[in-house]
């Protein structure tokens, strides 16, 4: 039940939240540069009771504690996938029209090689929008995580197969979204960077 309030409050209200504090830097710190001179700091961290109250309850055990952890992983995991295949539909900038940097075209090519199995079908797909095509396969890397966490839950030993391709942590996902903004920032794209 607590997983609710994940999908229904906490995952809207966290973006506002900063991004309405990055408006008020703005706001009042403008003329000493705003947000770009002040760097947000992460104020929440997140922690949860669920599955961890130790108050005697027999029924809470260390299994219990996991599969609390896990439920939430996976909770996560779902919501950025969900976002991903939003900016997918959303940022579907021609190569004709725009030019991402040499570091993301080199990330590009080195994931399409990595994961050519995806474009077995339709090798073309997304060949002229290259942000579609990186999100489509930052969506099966996350993909890859969410069913290695899946499968942890479920019991299935958690020792990635030969061709994982997930990330292998928080700031590498985050790079991937970097490589994208940055080349949006350059062709003059800042709101839809931000």
């Amino acid at each position: 039940n607590g997983l609710y309030y994940f999908r229904e409050s906490i995952f809207q209200a966290l973006p506002v939240l900063y991004r309405n504090l990055e408006r008020a830097l703005d706001a009042v710190y403008g003329e000493e540069g705003g947000r770009t001179a002040i760097r947000v700091p992460c104020l929440l961290r997140f922690g949860s009771w669920i599955g961890g109250d130790r108050d005697g309850n027999p029924f809470v055990t260390p299994e219990t504690t996991a599969l609390a952890a896990r439920l939430q992983n996976q909770e996560i995991l779902r919501e950025y996938l969900r976002r991903i295949e939003e900016l997918n539909r959303r940022l579907t900038y021609s190569s004709s029209l725009v030019t991402p940097s040499p570091v993301f075209s080199a990330s590009l090519e080195a994931d399409a090689r990595q994961m050519s199995a995806l474009f077995a079908d339709a090798p073309r797909q997304y060949a002229q929008e290259p942000y579609r095509r990186k999100l489509f396969l930052m969506y099966h890397r996350l993909q890859h995580n969410h069913d290695q966490a899946r499968a942890r839950g479920e019991g299935h030993p958690d020792a990635p197969s030969a061709s994982f391709w997930g990330y292998a942590g928080e700031q590498a996902f985050l790079a991937y979204f970097y490589m994208i903004r940055d080349p949006l920032l350059a062709h003059g794209d800042r709101a839809v960077a931000e």
